[in-house]
């Protein structure tokens, strides 16, 4: 699930089971042997649905790249954070970033770091809520028109979302990007520093609740 890059926080079985395209039962069994492990979670409140544990999250974040220098990690953040004020300006993107937190290895003072480990918040481009939702169809259906296949339905619903994540990226082997939704509870217990702050960023809170993709918001954004 992970590498499908921009996913809900909160997530239920039949989730699983679209984006891995496996059965029910599989996806079933799967989930539990995730809880088992404590690597995820009952979502409180919300029977059914489930979330990344602690432990979950830093497991997500392990990573087996070859260290780099921090120098060449520092020029990554930059040309990163480049990147984020280009889409940003760009209106044909449907969202942009509306804060930063860096954290992990890159905050140390080793001459080398993992990789340069970023949390972003994102933000619907537009204010009017019908005029956002018809924005994201367009980047939709201009994808589809354009040649991108999409397996399942969820990556259909991601997809305005998804390529702002692939355009911020750029193929870097140093930066690795995380939901910043998903990393409030990790950021809590470990340093961080927020390098950046977009007009508009709703005020910084560590104890904010995860925001999960409502279904009635799924069948609005498709249309049906």
């Amino acid at each position: 699930m992970r590498r499908a890059g921009a996913l809900p926080s909160s997530f239920t079985a039949a989730f699983v089971e679209d984006v891995l395209s496996v059965s029910g039962r599989a996806a079933g069994e799967l989930v539990l042997s995730l809880a088992a492990a404590e690597l995820i979670e009952a979502d409180d409140g919300d029977p059914g649905y489930w979330r990344l544990t602690t432990r979950g999250l830093a497991v997500a974040n392990a990573t087996a790249a070859k260290p780099v220098k921090r120098l060449t990690a520092e020029r990554a953040l930059h040309e990163f954070l480049a990147r984020i004020q280009a889409i940003n300006a760009d209106a044909r993107y449907s969202h942009r970033v509306l804060r930063v937190v860096v954290f992990g290895s890159y905050l140390g003072d080793g001459p080398t770091v993992n990789d340069v480990d970023v949390a972003l918040e994102y933000g619907p481009r537009l204010e009017d809520a019908e005029a956002q939702k018809a924005h994201e169809r367009e980047r939709i259906r201009l994808a589809s028109a354009g040649g991108r296949r999409f397996s399942n339905i969820t990556q259909q619903i991601f997809w305005p979302l998804q390529e702002v994540v692939y355009a911020l990226k750029a193929r870097s082997r140093i930066i690795s990007l995380h939901d910043l939704r998903e990393h409030r509870s990790l950021l809590a217990a470990q340093p961080y520093r927020i390098v950046l702050e977009a007009p508009g960023a709703p005020p910084w809170t560590l104890a904010q609740r995860p925001v999960r993709l409502e279904l009635r918001l799924v069948e609005e954004l498709i249309g049906r």
